[in-house]
């Protein structure tokens, strides 16, 4: 989901939470004159992530505590009141390396009943009050509910330049009393820095995941450019966003359900996603036959594979390959810098794949969601499908999600708004086989000396390195 008709940069997730029926998407948003450098945080409302409203900006860098930028936390529903958490960023004067010394770097938090009006920004957290070794990169809390008690997990960066995520947990009778529980870290070191971590239980297991910063690429693991999930890791890479000429940059993924399968995290789309699919139809891919759909936005389902060899073609922009048990992403054109990706199935077969194809994005789901590709894309020419081997799926057109533009008021406005906008789009019909003629983010908690990490070294899933937790 990318931003329509407005003028900002990185629509990036911050604080996604359920609260009183409604589904809250906090992210950060920066007006495009200020190329990104004072983010503030905006806000969309679903009840069935199909319709959305825009209740507007919702905090922006207006204070001593977060004066150089509201950046990225989370949000957490808890006895009626939705809590919000974040860092707050603020740069001093003078010459400073801004890692280790020059920068705060706050835990903050804001509240509210009904989702839509909140109370002042309030500090949780200075930098006196994190534990000693730490440099000045400490950012991104999130709070979850762990078998009924909560905790906060924030990341960060050691002064020796070492990732990890410290601890807190939470009073459940007042989400600001915070007491600090751990840091956790890797005992070889996984990156300098984890940004974005949270904490959560699913199959009875503790999971940690983050976006740790500066990991090597390790054949074709951690070759992603901004990792999230289990671990996969990469530097940056050069490639362009030709959408900032428009006032933005970034898109939010379709939101997808987590769930274990043979001891690893499955990802795939939520089913209301899955509802917007309309004028299904079986279809057979031949090699030398192209299949044309009408719209960018359409889905192919297969579970037809059989581990067997193949090379697809999508939108003639990129090609799918699978040989010798990895699969291959690469583009053949309108990447704008962005080259290959690659997951080794370590011996696994290959027989589903599912691919959603939007106006600037592809979502790759292969076995069930078992691994996962995402990537932006920007055609130009008409979409088709191609296939080297024999293949039956299914084909569908995705329906359009809808958005109210105009700022609401309060959480009435916000459900009228969400009502207006039911009865989703008309679709286009899907041709098979002849090309269309057209396409178009308390007291303060006593410092503490960094204790050792509570951390056990677990075997690492394909294209990742997961850990299995204590806490």
């Amino acid at each position: 989901m990318a931003p329509h008709g407005r003028h900002w940069l990185d629509l990036r997730p911050n604080g996604l939470c359920q609260h009183n029926g409604l589904y809250h998407i906090f992210h950060q948003y920066t007006p495009a004159q200020d190329l990104g450098l004072h983010k503030s945080w905006g806000h969309y409302v679903t009840r069935d992530w199909k319709h959305f409203a825009d209740p507007g900006t919702l905090m922006c860098p207006d204070s001593e505590i977060d004066k150089d930028g509201c950046y990225s936390g989370g949000g957490f529903s808890h006895n009626g009141i939705l809590h919000l958490f974040y860092t707050g960023n603020i740069l001093h004067d003078g010459d400073f390396d801004y890692i280790n010394e020059g920068r705060g770097h706050y835990t903050n938090t804001l509240h509210s009943a009904d989702g839509i009006h909140f109370s002042e920004k309030k500090v949780l957290l200075r930098n006196e009050d994190y534990p000693d070794a730490l440099s000045c990169h400490v950012r991104d809390p999130k709070v979850s509910d762990i078998d009924g008690r909560l905790y906060m997990v924030i990341g960060a960066r050691i002064r020796d330049s070492r990732g990890c995520a410290l601890v807190y947990e939470c009073s459940r009778d007042n989400l600001e009393d915070l007491t600090f529980r751990q840091v956790i870290r890797t005992p070889e070191g996984f990156g300098y820095m984890w940004e974005c971590p949270v904490l959560f239980k699913l199959d009875q297991q503790v999971f940690l995941l983050c976006c740790p910063q500066g990991v090597a690429q390790d054949g074709y693991k951690y070759e992603n450019v901004y990792q999230n999930g289990v671990f996969r890791l990469t530097p940056d890479a050069e490639y362009g966003n030709p959408e900032t000429a428009e006032g933005w940059i970034y898109s939010l993924t379709m939101p997808r359900q987590l769930s274990v399968k043979n001891g690893r995290i499955c990802q795939y789309p939520i089913h209301e996603i899955l509802d917007l699919r309309t004028e299904s139809q079986t279809v057979s891919l031949e090699p030398g036959r192209p299949v044309y759909p009408e719209s960018r936005s359409f889905v192919l389902e297969t579970a037809d594979i059989q581990n067997r060899p193949f090379e697809m073609v999508i939108r003639q922009d990129v090609s799918l390959r699978y040989a010798h048990g990895v699969v291959t992403m690469e583009f053949l054109r309108n990447g704008d810098g962005r080259t290959s990706r690659h997951i080794d199935l370590q011996g696994r077969p290959l027989e589903s794949l599912d691919v959603f194809s939007d106006s600037s994005s592809l979502e790759i789901f292969l076995n069930g969601g078992e691994e996962a590709f995402t990537t932006r894309i920007y055609s130009t020419g008409q979409p088709s499908l191609s296939c080297s081997i024999p293949l039956t799926g299914t084909l569908s057109v995705m329906d359009a999600i809808r958005i109210d533009w105009k700022p609401a008021l309060g959480t009435e406005s916000c459900e009228a708004a969400i009502q207006a906008l039911q009865g989703p789009q008309t679709a286009s019909v899907l041709k098979s086989g002849t090309a269309p003629e057209s396409v178009n983010r308390r007291p303060a908690a006593s410092r503490k000396q960094v204790p050792p990490a509570s951390v056990q070294q677990a075997s690492p899933g394909s294209g990742s390195a997961a850990h299995k937790l204590t806490v």
